[in-house]
């Protein structure tokens, strides 16, 4: 082989080489981060004034159940609830509902949080197709 082809792939293995560090170096630190995080949660739950989590306090709110409503119609009572710092995502999904009304909700009905908390929920939004059962 001539040498520009020899110096072409020694530079694409070294560009290799530090792509995969890079990866690596990020996941150590993604990782770090991530232990670092969960022992502050530990950390918080046993310092709570408000008792242990699970335990129902004055912070406590609950997820109302919001099957049947439209999306607006759910975020209204969700906010008028206590839930202020929520993030949401929708899928839809057959069902015999009329099309754009919540089916289900993850997490559910009656489900109960610290109005503090940041939740992720997930609407599953009916497309008006009946659900085959066979």
């Amino acid at each position: 082989m001539n040498k520009k082809v020899i110096s072409i792939i020694c530079i694409i293995v070294l560009l290799a080489g530090l792509i995969a560090g890079f990866f690596i170096i990020r996941h150590k630190v993604v990782l770090a981060r991530n232990r670092k995080i969960m022992e502050e949660r530990k950390e918080a739950a046993k310092n709570r004034k408000d008792g242990p989590i699970g335990v129902s306090s004055e912070n406590d709110i609950r997820v109302p159940d919001l099957k049947g409503m439209t999306f607006e119609e759910a975020q209204d009572k969700l906010e008028s609830s206590g839930f202020t710092q929520y993030y949401f995502s929708k899928e839809e999904v057959d069902s015999s509902l009329e099309k754009g009304l919540i089916v289900k909700t993850q997490p559910g009905p009656g489900v109960s949080f610290n109005k503090n908390d940041f939740i992720s929920f997930t609407f599953y939004i009916s497309n008006g197709k009946q659900a085959n059962n066979n």
